[in-house]
């Protein structure tokens, strides 16, 4: 786990617990964290974990009738156990020790995607709705806390352990939910200052941990056949095509640079069960489309790296298939894409700007070599060819 991150949550913890205070508080570990004793932890994690699979099991075989919000408040209560749990074991043991695992998982990302749903439905307009699914998802400042970011980690560790993870995701609708919360956060507002010495994290360093743990999340969905394959049933590939085209304030960049690296993700690893979905959508065209009509609106380097996006989807699709390289001609792109070249050549205003000219040349030039069928060269002819009047050129005298 990223240094910042296990900073920043100790700093929520109060750091390490003194020896008076660490009979009523149990430290909860991290995503990743090994026990450096694991003799001495064993019978803490076994009793944890018989716990967890005992609430566990009462949740899904309840004696008495219950309110849906108490039985989502018991399944929040598991959070902390599996965290400590995971943590601790390796991934080979997940499945010996928790044979309920792929139940688990199945029921924690239906309660992130009904949780997130809900809050999306209760507002009037998209910005009210990030606003409120942010708020629900980022760290709270109550360190035992039951609430979307405890279920966000949660989830993050679950999604490192075997495959089949990943598939439960997929059939609970987590990427696609991911996907359009995603899309969702380009209007989110201005982060509200009102950080003072007594608040323990501030709220940007709130907001970077969440994009740190969102952004591991969305990349393991791109890099899973089975949730983008969930992504082109629910016809959401579109929705990352519109957003790497689409302006955004300076503050949202970074989810529009995470819907780029995904696609290209997807290109890498996962693009077989999408590029039907891509050509049937049009989704090329529409983000073309994007561009200029949002010509005064992004940036030079904006657009260009919209098109190092879709170079680097079409390098990877040219050798499955050569549907997407066609859509990128008919679409006009490469007229399009050589007067942003010219431009970029003659505009660069900086060292970024220059660097990212000498790597977009670079990739055009990968570029050249991508197709679905090889071009193969002429046979030498077996005659040879006479061209009246040619006169061999005499080397100058000096």
């Amino acid at each position: 786990m990223n240094k910042l991150l296990k900073t920043l949550i100790q700093k929520r913890d109060g750091g390490t617990s003194s020896s008076s205070s660490s009979s009523t508080t149990t430290a909860i570990p991290t995503e990743g964290t090994l026990s450096n004793n694991n003799a001495s932890t064993s019978p803490d994690i076994l009793l944890t974990l018989t716990h967890l699979r005992k609430v566990f099991y009462e949740y899904q075989h309840p004696k008495i009738q219950s309110r849906q919000q108490d039985k989502h408040d018991r399944l929040y209560s598991t959070l902390p156990m599996v965290i400590k749990v995971l943590s601790v074991l390796t991934n080979n043991e997940w499945e010996e020790r928790f044979p309920e695992l792929s139940d688990y998982t199945f029921t924690l990302a239906k309660l992130l995607v009904y949780e997130i749903r809900m809050r999306a439905d209760k507002e009037p307009n998209p910005c009210a709705a990030s606003q409120a699914i942010i708020e629900y998802l980022e760290m709270n400042d109550e360190i035992n806390s039951l609430s979307g970011w405890s279920l966000l980690r949660s989830l993050k560790l679950l999604s490192t352990g075997p495959n089949f993870i990943m598939d439960k995701f997929a059939q609970a609708s987590l990427p696609s939910t991911f996907v359009k919360c995603l899309y969702l956060f380009f209007d989110l507002p201005e982060i509200i200052i009102t950080y003072s010495n007594n608040d323990v994290i501030s709220p940007k360093e709130k907001r970077i941990l969440f994009q740190q743990i969102f952004f591991q999340l969305l990349s393991r969905i791109a890099m899973s056949n089975s949730c983008v394959d969930e992504l082109t049933r629910r016809d959401d590939l579109l929705l990352l095509f519109n957003a790497i085209s689409s302006n955004c304030p300076e503050r949202n960049k970074p989810w529009r640079i995470q819907a780029s690296e995904m696609l290209i993700l997807i290109g890498k690893h996962s693009l077989q069960p999408a590029i039907q979905c891509i050509h049937s959508a049009r989704c090329i065209s529409q983000c073309v489309e994007n561009l200029r009509r949002a010509s005064c609106d992004l940036s030079l380097m904006d657009t260009a790296r919209v098109y190092e996006t879709l170079i680097c989807l079409l390098i990877e699709s040219a050798s499955l298939s050569s549907s997407l390289m066609d859509d990128f001609r008919l679409a006009h792109c490469y007229v399009h894409m050589k007067d942003v070249v010219l431009r970029l050549e003659n505009e660069w205003i900086n060292d970024e700007s220059e660097k990212f000219f000498a790597h977009f040349i670079t990739l055009l030039g990968d570029f050249t070599y991508a197709g679905h069928n090889e071009l193969k060269l002429p046979s030498r002819p077996e005659t040879i060819i006479d061209i009246p009047n040619f006169v061999m050129p005499q080397p100058k005298k000096t």
